[in-house]
């Protein structure tokens, strides 16, 4: 054997397609990207995170944002940013204290219902409906 590799020697037969998880599907979720990225009128900040289901290797990676409380919000957006990052936090066991690195969250687990939707141009695509305390 040579050591070179072509195409044709890669067993292709059974091969599962790449999928979505149906809408409402509680899964296992892992964080495998996290960036802080500022927001497109560059007032405050959101927190663009990538998942995969480490239970399901056929379903295609996904995103979600959430956005954190800013300057000029008012109570109610406050009061929500801020409970959708308690949520995140809880799902994945995360302390609600101290300094946070983007970095630090990679590798993390949890558990979220997850929603399937058409994206023009994209197909379907999962997303988080809801995440779920850790247990």
């Amino acid at each position: 054997m040579s050591g070179e590799f072509g195409i044709l020697d890669i067993d292709l037969e059974g091969t599962p397609e790449m999928a979505t998880l149906p809408d409402g599907t509680v899964a296992g979720i892992r964080i495998i990207g996290a960036e802080l990225r500022p927001r497109k009128d560059n007032v405050g900040q959101f927190m663009l995170l990538r998942y995969d289901t480490p239970d399901h290797v056929n379903v295609f990676d996904f995103t979600s944002t959430i956005m954190l409380p800013r300057e000029g919000d008012d109570e109610r957006q406050v009061l929500r940013a801020k409970n959708r990052v308690i949520d995140f936090f809880k799902a994945f066991g995360v302390k609600h204290s101290g300094s946070l690195s983007m970095e630090s969250l990679v590798g993390l687990e949890g558990r979220a219902i997850l929603s399937e939707t058409e994206r023009e141009g994209f197909g379907l695509q999962n997303g988080i409906r809801r995440f779920l305390e850790k247990r």
